[in-house]
């Protein structure tokens, strides 16, 4: 998932590295956590948790389409450029973060079906 900011798309991963570095900064209460950890009652620390946040869903983000797209330059968003956008525009890129958050947690299976074949049977 991603959003344009500044003129570029940027892509938002919950990646296991990202579960680690959440995990670092939940410290006192592990990443499962989060929820509390991004609506921390002190208006500054909330915003500040927030940041570090999109910075590490964008980083993974970026990360992982580098990978999927050789030659692909990653420009994950950096704390300073999150923390000059304007509240609409922070609230859109946290709204964005957090969905691809919710749906890279949620744990999908594809069944292969193979045909078995009278010299397999």
């Amino acid at each position: 998932m991603g959003i344009e900011v500044n003129g570029r798309e940027i892509n938002f991963k919950y990646s296991v590295g990202a579960y680690m570095e959440l995990e670092r900064l939940c410290a006192e209460e592990g990443v499962e956590t989060l929820d509390a950890y991004l609506d921390n009652p002190d208006n500054g620390r909330r915003i500040r948790n927030r940041i570090r946040f999109i910075c590490i869903l964008s980083l993974m983000g970026e990360k992982a389409a580098a990978f999927e797209a050789p030659g692909y330059r990653p420009q994950p968003l950096t704390y300073d450029e999150v923390a000059t956008m304007t509240p609409r525009e922070f609230a859109d890129v946290f709204s964005e973060a957090v969905k691809a958050c919710a749906n890279d947690k949620k744990r999908t299976i594809e069944a292969v079906i193979t045909k078995k074949t009278e010299a397999g049977a």
